[in-house]
């Protein structure tokens, strides 16, 4: 029964009333906000160390040190499209995504001054997540 009256627009907002009858309460899981609040910053701490070890990752394979793991660069290039197709909307996802085609790239060419960009880009965004 949809009414429209106000009063059982104001009741489906308490959920207290309708038309003088006591709803009953909707069982819904609600969250904590302090523990929602805390997810979140785990969250974002925990993509800023893996910002890091990105960065870290794309600067030794890009400057030619080849003891790398080929898998190692796959789990990187993985972490940074999930990442970019998870926030998508922004620039700096579109960037990250770019970075993990880069990545993929990497054995095939390096272009040094290009890694070094990358891999400034990737620890700043790592630290300024970490120190928020």
């Amino acid at each position: 029964m949809a009414n429209n009256c106000f009063f059982c627009l104001l009741s489906q907002k308490t959920k207290v009333f309708e038309h003088g009858k006591k709803l009953k309460p909707q069982k819904t899981i609600r969250f904590n906000k302090k523990l929602q609040l805390m997810f979140r910053m785990v969250l974002v701490l925990l993509l800023g160390l893996f910002d890091i070890i990105t960065a870290v990752i794309v600067l030794i394979s890009g400057l030619g040190f080849e003891w790398i793991p080929f898998k190692i660069l796959i789990i990187a290039c993985i972490y940074l499209w999930v990442k970019a197709f998870s926030f998508r909307g922004s620039v700096t996802s579109i960037i990250d995504g770019l970075i993990g085609v880069y990545l993929i790239l990497t054995p095939l060419f390096q272009i040094k001054a290009l890694t070094i960009i990358i891999a400034i880009h990737l620890g700043i965004k790592g630290v300024a997540s970490m120190v928020r």
